[in-house]
């Protein structure tokens, strides 16, 4: 790990608070003692580094943040006003994540199904990203809860995009997390150009895109995954080229 990358993951832990709603705005104050500023730099770090991060990124991280924080008091300060709101998005995650794996309402069980047909990984992990992907959410100041969602992603055939995104609430103590809504979306992959700056373009074919739910999902599973069953064509051995890529 680089300084840039310690960098990235300074501003992705403020970003991933920033979007949640829920950032304090930077105040100053007196110096801590070297206790205090070590407890503070842990805090950031076991909020900021992604799950797949080896303890030599972890030490890498630290000795830039010792110096960094060192050096600017004003940062110091910020990030430990920030460090209540970056704890309570990690107990949402958490909480969500524990839904997940216990919850027996159907929406959810669908969830389970979806995964293990297609073999996926729940949360999703990518090196060097920040955090977990396939979760997200946000505070909703007019309800005093967090809405989200979480999702999942399948190729199919080389060709498809099907996508299953769950809605879900948490509760503001975190212990009451209900599942609202279940659905599903289905694309057809027109074609996938690789930028020159890094990344791609994907464009879908929006005639043979198709929204469906737990009803439609019943059918698929009874149908033997037969598309056809709620409607949708397949071609097979007609991959577009870059697919799987684009979506790692």
């Amino acid at each position: 790990m680089d300084l840039k990358y310690c960098k990235f993951l300074i501003g992705a832990a403020l970003s991933s608070v920033l979007v949640s709603g829920c950032a304090a705005d930077p105040q100053g104050g007196q110096s801590q003692t070297a206790s205090e500023t070590n407890t503070v730099e842990t805090n950031i770090i076991n909020a900021m580094l992604p799950p797949s991060a080896t303890n030599a990124q972890a030490a890498d991280a630290r000795r830039y943040l010792e110096t960094y924080l060192k050096t600017n008091s004003a940062a110091r300060h910020y990030f430990e006003s920030l460090m209540p709101e970056v704890e309570k998005r990690e107990h949402v995650r958490q909480a969500i994540k524990n839904a997940v794996a216990t919850n027996t309402d159907p929406k959810v069980l669908a969830f389970h199904e979806f995964l293990s047909h297609w073999h996926l990984q729940w949360p999703v992990v990518k090196e060097g990203a920040f955090g977990e992907g396939g979760m997200g959410f946000a505070w909703n100041k007019d309800l005093h809860k967090f809405q989200g969602t979480v999702d999942a992603t399948a190729i199919i055939e080389d060709r498809y995009v099907l996508q299953i995104i769950l809605d879900c609430e948490v509760g503001e103590d975190f212990k009451v997390v209900t599942f609202t809504n279940l659905r599903f979306s289905f694309e057809e992959v027109k074609d996938i150009r690789v930028r020159s700056g890094g990344g791609y373009a994907i464009r879908f074919d929006s005639q043979n895109g198709k929204r469906f739910g737990l009803k439609e999902w019943q059918q698929l599973k009874e149908g033997n995954w037969d598309f056809s069953k709620i409607g949708i064509n397949i071609i097979s051995n007609a991959p577009i080229p870059n697919l799987r890529q684009a979506f790692e």
